[in-house]
């Protein structure tokens, strides 16, 4: 019996000890833009979560252009201008613990709606051959 229950409390200090440990592991999520994002504006929303405190940095094609204080709640948002033709968008987290993690994005922007209405013609254009 002192054995199971020896075994048990050591089944449990385990378990807790796995929980804190995956628990520290900081996380950020970028919710937008979301990858081959196709835009007609000159701007993208850049929008995410992460742990409180930590600093975020926005890069447009390798270029810092802006630092966020992520508040209490964990939440940012912020706009990036975007040229013509393709961007990558990186979104730098530094964490509270120094910890580093970059997410970046693709990011098209097409110059006027006629651009839009040729890629809307291209996809119909393949939804008929794949209906038959």
């Amino acid at each position: 019996m002192k054995r199971l229950i020896g075994i048990a409390i050591l089944s449990l200090f385990i378990v807790f000890l796995l929980f804190f440990i995956a628990d520290a592991k900081e996380a950020f999520v970028l919710n937008r833009p979301k990858e081959d994002f196709v835009t007609t504006q000159s701007y993208v929303v850049v929008s995410g979560e992460t742990v409180a405190d930590t600093s975020v940095a926005v890069f447009v094609n390798g270029e810092k252009k802006e630092i966020l204080k992520v508040g209490a709640s964990g939440l940012f948002v912020t706009q990036a201008d975007v040229e013509l033709g393709k961007n990558v968008i990186s979104v730098k987290a530094v964490f509270p613990s120094g910890e580093e993690e970059v997410v970046s994005r693709n990011v098209y922007r097409l110059d006027n709606d006629t651009n839009l209405k040729s890629l809307s013609s291209i996809l119909q254009a393949l939804k008929l051959l794949i209906l038959q």
